[in-house]
């Protein structure tokens, strides 16, 4: 099974990212050269969220520093809860402020059928917030 090799699987998610980063033409019409090379990186960004969290959050910054300012506002949006649900799936709760923050930016611009995840995914980190918090008071 390609699964049980993930090394041979991010390299075909980077070899299908590299592949329309060349061609200068999309297959649907629908998306914009830009949208569809991010199509692919998404891909392989979802890819890292399930298998190196850590791979996560470092390619989701660097799509966002790289694209935030050419993708469309609701490619952004998905970008944005994708690197705050890595902050929240990394268990770190010094990162559970940014993940929140970035909940937020991202119902900004969000679609509406994706609002109800961004929601979902943000109270989730109030509630590892609250856990994590409430470990921390003692009896007086």
């Amino acid at each position: 099974m390609l699964l049980s090799d993930l090394d041979s699987v991010e390299k075909l998610f980077k070899m299908s990212v590299e592949c329309a980063e060349k061609t200068k033409f999309t297959h649907n019409k629908a998306l914009s050269q830009t949208q569809s090379v991010f199509m692919w990186q998404n891909n392989l960004l979802k890819f890292y969220m399930e298998h190196d969290i850590g791979k996560a959050i470092d390619y989701s910054k660097e799509l966002i520093d790289e694209l935030g300012n050419i993708l469309p506002k609701n490619d952004l949006s998905d970008l944005r809860f994708s690197l705050a649900t890595s902050y929240a799936l990394q268990g770190d709760t010094d990162m559970l402020d940014s993940a929140q923050d970035l909940f937020k930016a991202s119902l900004a611009d969000a679609l509406p059928a994706h609002r109800g995840f961004i929601h979902n995914n943000l109270g989730m980190t109030h509630f590892y917030k609250f856990v994590a918090l409430s470990s921390t008071i003692t009896d007086p």
